[in-house]
């Protein structure tokens, strides 16, 4: 069994330098099924399999509940800025990019000017799966390709971001 703690010192490691407190607290939230405050070895392989697998649908719904920061099946645009905000702030886009909460606003605005279609302010998650697949930053941001194509220089030499991940996970499973 994991615990949130564990869980943010494995972001830690992959985003050396760089805050992940926050994001990698919510993603550890929407892992924990049961909610008892550990990420144990089934809601793990769980995380795994969705994370490293092919099932687009599956990560979609996953990339859903974790912009769903009230957990009530839409998603309004203070949840979406936050979370956007929360990953540029992960991979260290603050330190390079002042900007970037204007950044996550326009984008934002872009958004959901463009697929919230009922003009309700909230996504739904048909909307969102549109928004993914029509739209290649939000696909590039959820696909944690955005901070760079070419390989990383992480601790241990270059590896791509793809690679560290699942290292960081197999020395999770091991501790």
């Amino acid at each position: 069994m994991r615990s949130r703690k564990d869980f943010q010192n494995i972001y830690k490691k992959i985003y050396p330098g760089n805050k992940t407190t926050k994001f990698s607290s919510r993603i550890f939230d929407v892992y924990d099924r049961n909610k008892d405050g550990f990420l144990d070895f089934e809601e793990f392989l769980k995380a795994y399999k969705i994370t490293t697998g092919s099932d687009l649908n599956e990560k979609l719904k996953v990339a859903f509940e974790i912009y769903d920061l009230n957990n009530d099946g839409v998603l309004d645009k203070k949840e979406m800025f936050e979370t956007l905000c929360n990953i540029y702030t992960m991979a260290g886009i603050d330190q390079k990019n002042k900007g970037y909460k204007k950044l996550a606003e326009e984008k934002v605005n872009i958004i959901y000017n463009r697929f919230n279609l009922k003009r309700d302010n909230f996504l739904t998650l048909q909307e969102f799966i549109q928004c993914y697949l029509n739209d290649e930053s939000l696909k590039k941001i959820l696909n944690a390709t955005f901070l760079e194509q070419k390989p990383h220089n992480f601790p241990n030499g270059p590896k791509s971001y793809r690679e560290y991940h699942s290292e960081a996970i197999q020395k999770a499973l091991s501790l």
